[in-house]
């Protein structure tokens, strides 16, 4: 970390004076960084600026779903609450799946043979 010389604090002055953005100063000024500028300048109390970095407009958020009965609850992609869309095909039996998703939900699968675990106790 190099000393401010009282040159540079005017001609930092004059720049921040002028207008002119933090990096443009730092490139003005040999052997000084964006930050360090940022730094003195706060240190000399300089007068504050409107950031160069604008607001993001807030996003829209959708309503969360209404939560059905007898609709199907089956979420496609991730549950995130934002982008969150349920199949909403009708449903029955009192589950919460149509017949298309009930089938991926409850498999009649077995396993062709049981499983075994050869466990030696020691």
């Amino acid at each position: 970390m190099t000393e401010w010389h009282p040159s540079e604090d005017q001609m930092l002055t004059a720049l921040w004076a002028q207008g002119l953005s933090t990096m443009q100063i730092a490139a003005r000024m040999q052997g000084r960084t964006k930050n360090s500028v940022i730094g003195r300048a706060h240190r000399l109390e300089l007068p504050a600026r409107l950031s160069p970095i604008k607001n993001p407009k807030p996003l829209k958020r959708p309503a969360p779903p209404v939560w059905q009965a007898r609709a199907c609850q089956w979420i496609d992609g991730e549950p995130d609450g934002v982008n969150t869309i349920y199949c909403g095909q009708p449903t029955k039996d009192g589950l919460s799946w149509c017949a298309a998703h009930k089938a991926r939900v409850f498999s009649d699968r077995r396993p062709s043979s049981p499983v075994s675990y050869n466990l030696k106790w020691r």
